[in-house]
């Protein structure tokens, strides 16, 4: 069974990947990610059940927001579980 990711897919696993070797980061700092410029983190943000999530803004404006554990207080999260991405172009 072959599986095929989308551009999209991967540049989210790009940035899931940047993220886990970025380690701690606070709002407005910047993530490398391989073969691209940098993501911003844009903030964390508490969802149902007390679940943190992180926002991201890939360079062309793409926003992507997953939980990070390495980045919520409390241990014993979930995997990186990218939940949500929302496209759309930086108001820069």
């Amino acid at each position: 069974m072959a599986l095929s990711i989308t551009e999209k897919g991967k540049r989210i696993v790009k940035l899931i990947k940047s993220v886990r070797v970025a380690g701690a980061l606070v709002p407005g700092d910047k993530v490398r990610m391989p073969g691209e410029r940098p993501a911003a983190y844009i903030r964390p943000s508490t969802v149902e059940d007390g679940i943190q999530m992180h926002a991201f803004r890939l360079f062309d404006g793409m926003e992507v927001i997953m939980e990070v554990p390495a980045l919520n207080p409390e241990p014993g999260q979930a995997a990186l579980l990218a939940t949500r991405e929302a496209a759309g172009q930086a108001s820069h």
